[in-house]
């Protein structure tokens, strides 16, 4: 399974953040959060750079926009806009796998330059006895690549929220631009199509202990390869090549267990592995930490992760074979993540009813060479 740092920071800082921020405040009726993010990364054994340099050095400047309406009591609208910037001194580009999920990290023409991407998501939530349905769509757009998706979340709860169990389908229709290595030049659209289906289940164990399992899948099909990717093929840089479809599967389970009030700990595991010959596992304790009348809350979290390589993986290609990559993501190699998040919520009289201030730092290192720093800091309210 691919690892990019990005995505990981988003899925559980950003999450983290919204809980101290937004929860609270029962009272608001909208409520506003703004994240800004910057990484530093740093790599020069990416087998797949364009100019078979192996510079994977990248920056990106990102922030995100979070917004959030309580119409009625029971349906709620939802969005978050982000504009992406990076300046990469190479032509590494990372396929984003998973449509508009914020993964990719790119570099443009030859030489350094600032490339931007822009995306927004917008959704609703709507709550009958005991369903919720979450419609939402999204658009994502950069230099080479172009995603239109949505999806639908059901949730269904059991024994008074005890128990709940939900269906999470996404789809996004996707278009790339691929650099052609023989030419510098970029070549047609390609076409990219993914769907996928997440289940999962919660249960209340006892008042301090919570489990969590879930399952995805996801098909993949059309143009797979990264858009500016190459391989050595006997001395000479030529495009990798990789199948038209990919079958993707995980396997997630969670434990949560609260010592006190203001102290729990999270154990997370994931399984994952696909037709592409990949095996991966994930391990993830996470401590948190709530102070001050849970009006502050400090989580510590620490990521482990091994993968075998791709099938079609090799360093280099002495002779031509029907699929062939070099992509440093695909890869054999481990990761290790570590990191801290803050967070702090200031309940006001008037009009602003609460401003939320956080901030997390957190440093990424895998076997082949690939390292990362995350810097975020956040500010919101509620209103």
């Amino acid at each position: 399974m691919p690892e990019v740092v990005v995505d990981a920071i988003k899925k559980g800082c950003r999450i983290l953040l919204l809980i101290v921020c937004l929860e609270r405040s029962a009272v608001a009726r909208t409520k506003f959060e703004l994240i800004m993010s910057f990484m530093n990364q740093n790599g020069h054994e990416g087998k797949q750079v364009f100019d078979g340099s192996g510079d994977e050095e990248t920056q990106v400047y990102e922030p995100i926009l979070f917004l959030e309406s309580q119409i009625t009591p029971n349906t709620k609208i939802f969005g978050n806009f982000l504009a992406d910037l990076w300046s990469s001194a190479s032509e590494a580009i990372f396929d984003t796998n998973t449509g508009a999920s914020g993964r990719a990290v790119a570099g443009g023409t030859p030489e350094t330059t600032l490339k931007r991407r822009i995306a927004f998501d917008f959704g609703a939530s709507q709550k009958i006895r005991t369903w919720t349905l979450t419609p939402r769509v999204g658009y994502a757009y950069e230099f080479d690549y172009r995603s239109i998706n949505g999806g639908l979340r059901i949730d269904k709860s059991f024994a008074k929220d005890n128990f709940i169990l939900s269906l999470d389908y996404r789809a996004y229709f996707d278009k790339a631009r691929p650099l052609d290595a023989a030419s510098g030049e970029f070549t047609s659209w390609e076409a990219k199509t993914v769907h996928t289906v997440n289940i999962s289940a919660s249960q209340i164990l006892t008042p301090s202990d919570l489990i969590l399992a879930g399952y995805s899948f996801t098909h993949q099909s059309g143009f797979l390869a990264g858009t500016g990717n190459s391989v050595d093929l006997n001395g000479a840089r030529v495009n990798e090549v990789l199948p038209d479809r990919r079958l993707r599967n995980a396997v997630t389970l969670r434990y949560v267990h609260g010592f006190t009030d203001s102290l729990a700990a999270h154990l997370d595991y994931r399984l994952y592995f696909d037709n592409w010959g990949f095996l991966a596992h994930t391990a993830e304790p996470s401590l948190y930490l709530g102070f001050n009348d849970d009006a502050g809350l400090i989580r510590f979290f620490y990521r482990f992760y091994l993968q075998n390589a791709s099938t079609y993986y090799q360093d280099s290609f002495p002779v031509q074979k029907r699929f062939m990559t070099s992509d440093s993501d695909l890869a054999s190699f481990q990761a290790h993540e570590g990191g801290t998040m803050i967070g702090y919520e200031w309940d006001r009289r008037g009009w602003l009813k609460a401003i939320t201030v956080s901030g997390t730092g957190l440093y990424y290192r895998r076997t082949n060479g690939l390292s990362a720093g995350i810097y975020q800091v956040g500010f919101g309210g509620a209103f």
